[in-house]
């Protein structure tokens, strides 16, 4: 016959175990969050970088656009100059 185990035997062994189980447990999640976390930081890192590129790309553009807008100003400006200036230089000599 084998030896019979006690409750209090029985009960300190399940115990024990379950603790081991509840212990190995949150260390596996803390080593789950702790990548987690590096994942998330690189993710993060990544998209702060393009956020950036994008917000020096849109004032690059506002830039250009503003530009042409003036070039555009000084095109028109110089024509409708050159059509009036020989009308007033006629007008002048009359």
């Amino acid at each position: 016959m084998k030896p019979q185990l006690t409750v209090r035997a029985q009960m300190l062994i399940a115990c024990a175990l379950f603790s081991c189980i509840v212990v190995l447990l949150g260390g596996l999640n803390w080593l789950t969050v702790q990548s987690l976390g590096g994942s998330l930081q690189q993710a993060v890192n990544g998209t702060a970088s393009k956020a950036n590129h994008a917000s020096s790309m849109q004032t690059l553009f506002q830039e250009m656009r503003a530009e042409a807008r003036a070039t555009q100003i000084s095109i028109v400006i110089g024509y409708y100059q050159s059509r009036l200036t020989p009308k007033a230089a006629a007008e002048n000599t009359l």
